[in-house]
């Protein structure tokens, strides 16, 4: 009885070890996402506009966002879906924020172009969202390499 629950224990602790691997292994590939983003958008804000105000006039680009946000997050829904007191709840947010970004692209592709035309009138909408991506990459780099 003692061995099987010592092997329960060992089990357990093997499963967390793994779940925190993936844990780090994502945070850190969305670290550099979020400071690749954070810097391109605020050493070429005007290229970023350009970017975008061609990406809401394409039903392709909308539809290949919308594919490549639906399987990214699914993907980590579907191996990170952890809702713990912990900065791992970052991982399976940011999962679930891709994967219904995705499918309201391909459900409703007209309602996702229009929310993009009202958010790119803000001003100075690029450098807002290139400071927020900076800060949030940095934080998640901290937290995938230091923590």
């Amino acid at each position: 009885m003692y061995c099987k629950a010592v092997s329960g224990a060992a089990q357990l602790l093997q499963f967390h070890i793994f779940i925190m691997e993936i844990s780090i292994f994502i945070i850190r590939i969305m670290a550099f996402i979020y400071l690749a983003l954070g810097v391109g958008a605020l050493t070429n804000t005007k290229w970023y506009r350009e970017l975008f105000d061609e990406i809401k006039k394409s039903k392709q680009f909308i539809f290949v966002g919308g594919m490549l946000a639906l399987v990214a997050g699914f993907s980590i829904v579907s191996a990170h879906n952890i809702w713990s007191s912990d900065w791992t709840v970052i991982v399976t947010i940011i999962g679930w924020i891709s994967f219904l970004k995705g499918l309201s692209l391909l459900a409703l592709p007209t309602f996702g172009m229009g929310f993009a035309e009202k958010v790119l009138k803000i001003k100075n909408i690029i450098q807002t969202v290139g400071t927020f991506s900076l800060i949030f990459g940095i934080i998640l780099g901290y937290i995938g390499y230091f923590m």
